[in-house]
């Protein structure tokens, strides 16, 4: 069994659900947990993260992605993304809790590049304490900036312990040793590969053992295979069972 625990699924020319089937099935992936795409366009990544160009002000595509779960469950599940500055508190708490309640949704995601949030904001400290509540985890990655750092996000999962965290793309940049040290220290604090060094996620490996990574691709950024390969190339170490599915199926209770 196989679980792509990131994929970003949008209605464009290269990143939509007809292209995804297609590579996830090369590369032998089993089932997927689906997340919003197409809020930015990801080939202009550098010039978001280095605040040449404004990120466009696109509303997350829940409802797609919503739509391909309820249309094959036993294959999909989905993160709702959420913009904390978008809505007032209350508003933003409910519709993450009926998107969880009502429409299946079994994680938070949160974009601290598109949205240039904090991890730190009123809002956003209440969405982790509801994650808690629901018994679902929150994905993000990290960057620059005060608020948005590997250690301000671990931060957070230590002031929530009720809550699962998961960080993103191992940490920020090619080898984040703060990251992955964190995620050792925290039982809560989970650390996903895709766009991880291969020299990284073996040195997490070796820290961490296979119970607190989580195998992602980035698609439609990344090749699903190659950074399955990154993964599967720890088969040298141990067993990779936990890593390539039952650590985010016990997060998300994807059977």
């Amino acid at each position: 069994m196989i679980i792509d625990a990131h994929t970003h699924i949008s209605d464009t020319d290269y990143g939509n659900i007809d292209i995804y089937e297609k590579e996830s099935s090369v590369a032998g992936i089993d089932k997927s947990i689906l997340f919003p795409g197409g809020s930015i366009d990801v080939r202009k990544m550098t010039r978001y993260i280095t605040m040449k160009d404004a990120p466009p002000k696109v509303p997350f595509n829940n409802k797609l992605i919503g739509d391909i779960v309820k249309r094959n469950p036993d294959k999909y599940r989905a993160f709702m993304g959420i913009n904390p500055k978008a809505l007032n508190t209350k508003d933003t708490l409910d519709i993450l809790e009926k998107g969880v309640k009502e429409e299946g949704f079994v994680g938070l995601k949160l974009s601290p590049t598109s949205h240039q949030l904090s991890f730190f904001d009123a809002t956003v400290q209440e969405l982790f304490k509801l994650c808690g509540e629901l018994g679902i985890p929150v994905y993000a990655h990290t960057g620059f900036g005060a608020g948005i750092s590997t250690d301000d996000f671990a931060a957070c999962a230590k002031d929530f312990p009720e809550t699962n965290f998961i960080l993103g793309h191992m940490g920020f940049g090619p080898a984040d040793i703060d990251a992955v040290m964190h995620v050792k220290a925290l039982d809560n604090l989970f650390i996903e590969t895709s766009g991880g060094s291969s020299i990284i996620i073996k040195q997490a490996f070796k820290i961490l053992g296979d119970n607190k990574m989580i195998f992602g691709s980035e698609y439609p950024m990344h090749s699903i295979k190659s950074e399955l390969t990154k993964v599967e190339e720890l088969e040298i170490y141990g067993n990779l069972d936990n890593i390539l599915y039952k650590n985010i199926q016990n997060l998300v209770k994807l059977s």
